[in-house]
């Protein structure tokens, strides 16, 4: 059966979406915004060390907590915007959460980061992951749909 998001997929024009019973329009992702992400992605590594060392605190030999930021240095120099790579990590509560203020951020200034990271459940992840990759032209099918 053809979605009425067919063409959308095609052009990465606005669509709308439903998030807890309010509608509201996502807008395709410009080049800068493609940039954010890059560094979203790129930041991810370091700042998860940064989480886990300061819930370990002292007990971290300087060794050892120097061996975790040069890891995730280099993690974070070998992120690329490759499809698999971005799927990755999108593929989150947390990544989705990032990509949906950014494409509900352009119609909706209002919304926050927060806000738009607590429309997004384990319930409705997948319906969301669609939609954005709708509105930003990369494809997708509608829930249910092969």
């Amino acid at each position: 059966m053809k979605s009425e998001h067919d063409l959308a997929r095609v052009a990465g024009v606005p669509i709308p979406v439903t998030l807890d019973g309010v509608e509201y329009t996502m807008s395709p992702l410009k080049k800068g915004d493609f940039a954010e992400l890059h560094q979203w992605m790129k930041m991810q590594p370091i700042d998860r060390v940064k989480q886990e060392l300061a819930e370990l605190g002292e007990i971290v030999l300087p060794d050892h907590r120097r061996q975790m930021i040069d890891d995730a240095l280099e993690e974070s120099r070998n992120v690329s915007m490759s499809f698999d790579e971005v799927q990755e990590r999108f593929a989150s509560v947390e990544g989705v959460g990032k990509i949906l203020w950014m494409v509900l951020r352009i119609a909706h200034p209002e919304i926050t980061k927060e806000m738009a990271a607590g429309f997004v459940t384990s319930k409705n992840l997948e319906e969301i992951q669609i939609k954005i990759d709708i509105v930003s032209g990369l494809g997708g099918n509608e829930p249910g749909e092969t």
